[in-house]
């Protein structure tokens, strides 16, 4: 703003007076410099936030790296060397030479100390993930022929027999070959008829597929229970790799099995006299039952450091495979839920036997 001021005096030439008022011009600049700084701070935020994206996304590439080093180096280890009655050698393990007496005295299976246990024990592996291994020959089996088995582990979440003859029932007709209901069960016009996927009439191929059975959803409300079964030929008495809830449900009392579970930290089982030493019971069991040796069916977790999230995978080893030594039958995301459950998960994480997983 500007204000004139005229003088005029007799023969005076008249003079134009000018003032500046300085008052705006000062508002002018504090808004302007207020408005600059809001421009810095918005370009600042925004420059911090896609640098955290940018920290985020790298992490996240560095854990999948590490999960897929940690998912083929155990792949290598089942694939590449011998198992012991404790669990998978990491070490290559040189038997004495053929027509040795070390040879004939030497009991291959016998642990050395340098296994990966397959009992669904955790270790914390490279990049703080936690690898864990369970052999599924000593789950419980989801074919129809196994279901004795699977109706014994629905009682121990106490369901009553009028609902385990109803799972078992649709279970079966959802992986049978006929479409034929049996008693209490259901095929396919009984899914249609409540909008849902009708069966697939063959085994499943994931034990994350229970949910689309008829009457099968509840098992979301079974704490650990998708840990107790798989979809392989199972159901192996082994005292090495089974559960504590299997132990419990089909074996053992209680206060046994945590007798089985202490000897098992340090040393594994190798005959059935073994396991009568610590529990002091006497077993009425099938010899050709019993096993002390894993299967060739695996169940390998690596999950997030936090365990909250991780992934399942199924392998079968030394199968009809033109590719490798083995075979990944199905991978499934784990969840916080299973992890609450889980009776391992609580057990603090080992350092692996091997340089090569961590």
């Amino acid at each position: 703003m500007r204000q004139l001021i005229s003088v005029e005096q007799e023969g005076l030439t008249t003079v134009t007076i000018s003032k500046r008022s300085d008052g705006f011009v000062l508002v002018a600049v504090i808004w302007v410099l207020a408005a600059m700084g809001l421009v810095v701070a918005f370009i600042g935020v925004q420059l911090e936030e896609m640098q955290n994206q940018s920290i985020a996304m790298e992490a996240k590439r560095v854990r999948e790296f590490d999960r897929l080093a940690i998912e083929s180096v155990a792949l290598y280890l089942a694939s590449t060397r011998t198992a012991s009655y404790r669990g998978l050698h990491t070490d290559r393990y040189t038997p004495p030479p053929l027509g040795s007496t070390a040879f004939l005295s030497t009991d291959g299976f016998v642990e050395s100390g340098d296994e990966l246990t397959l009992d669904g024990r955790p270790y914390k592996v490279r990049g703080g993930l936690i690898l864990s291994i369970q052999d599924a020959g000593s789950l419980v089996s989801l074919r129809a022929e196994r279901s004795g088995r699977l109706g014994k582990l629905l009682k121990g979440y106490g369901l009553p027999p009028s609902d385990i003859q109803r799972l078992l029932a649709t279970l079966s007709d959802y992986i049978d070959r006929d479409e034929i209901p049996s008693l209490n069960g259901a095929e396919s016009s009984d899914y249609e008829r409540v909008g849902r996927t009708p069966p697939t009439n063959r085994f499943l191929v994931h034990p994350g597929q229970l949910h689309n059975i008829l009457g099968w959803d509840r098992v979301d409300q079974m704490p650990g229970f998708l840990e107790e079964v798989t979809i392989y030929v199972a159901g192996r008495e082994n005292y090495n790799t089974m559960t504590p809830r299997a132990m419990k449900t089909f074996y053992l009392q209680e206060s046994d099995v945590e007798r089985v579970l202490t000897q098992r930290k340090d040393k594994s089982f190798t005959r059935l006299n073994e396991i009568l030493e610590v529990t002091g019971e006497l077993f009425e069991r099938d010899p050709l039952a019993v096993t002390f040796l894993p299967s060739r069916y695996l169940i390998l977790k690596i999950e997030s450091p936090n365990r909250i999230s991780g992934q399942k995978i199924g392998v079968t080893l030394t199968p009809d495979s033109n590719l490798a030594p083995w075979e990944i039958d199905y991978r499934e995301a784990t969840n916080s839920l299973e992890q609450e459950y889980d009776s391992i998960a609580s057990v603090e994480p080992k350092v692996p036997p091997t340089i090569l997983l961590r």
